[in-house]
C-alpha cells in the first residue's frame, strides 16, 4: 500500500516539476508565451519580460524612434517605461498567431493617465519563440 502511494507521489511530483521545465526552457506554445508576456507587462516586470526578448529586440516607446537593443539594454529601457507609466491593466485586443514566419499581438495598456496601444511581434528562435519587436504608442 505505502509503495503505491510513494510511487504515485513520485510520479505526480515528476510531472509537476517537468511542467516548470517546459515553461522555463523556452519550448512553450505561442498562446502560453503570450499569456506570460501579458502577465509581465501588466505587472511591470521588465526583468521577467526581457527573458522572452530576442537577443536583439526592436523597441519604440511613445515618441521615440524605433531602434534595436540587446536584451539587457531593452530590459532597462522597458523598466524605465514601466516606472514612469505603471500599468493598471493589460489586455490583448488582437492576436494573429497563424503565420509561420511571425506572430502578432496588439493590446491595450491601461495606466493612470489613459490607455496606450502595445504591438508585439514574435518570431521563431530555434525551437521556441521570442519577442522580436515591441511598440508602445499613445492611442
Amino acid at each position: 500500500m505505502y509503495k503505491r502511494v510513494n510511487v504515485f507521489l513520485g510520479l505526480a511530483l515528476s510531472i509537476w516539476l517537468s511542467s516548470f521545465l517546459v515553461v522555463t526552457n523556452g519550448h512553450q506554445s505561442v498562446p502560453e508565451l503570450l499569456e506570460v508576456v501579458r502577465i509581465h507587462i501588466k505587472g511591470g516586470q521588465a526583468k521577467e519580460l526581457s527573458k522572452y526578448f530576442s537577443e536583439t529586440v526592436e523597441l519604440q516607446l511613445l515618441d521615440q524612434d524605433r531602434k534595436g537593443y540587446n536584451r539587457t539594454q531593452a530590459e532597462f529601457i522597458v523598466k524605465d517605461f514601466f516606472s514612469k507609466h505603471p500599468a493598471s491593466d493589460f489586455k490583448y485586443t488582437y492576436k494573429n498567431i497563424e503565420k509561420e514566419e511571425f506572430k502578432l499581438a496588439i493590446g491595450d495598456y491601461t495606466y493612470p493617465n489613459g490607455t496606450m496601444r502595445v504591438t508585439i511581434v514574435i518570431k521563431p528562435s530555434g525551437t521556441s519563440y521570442s519577442i522580436d519587436s515591441m511598440v508602445i504608442e499613445r492611442k
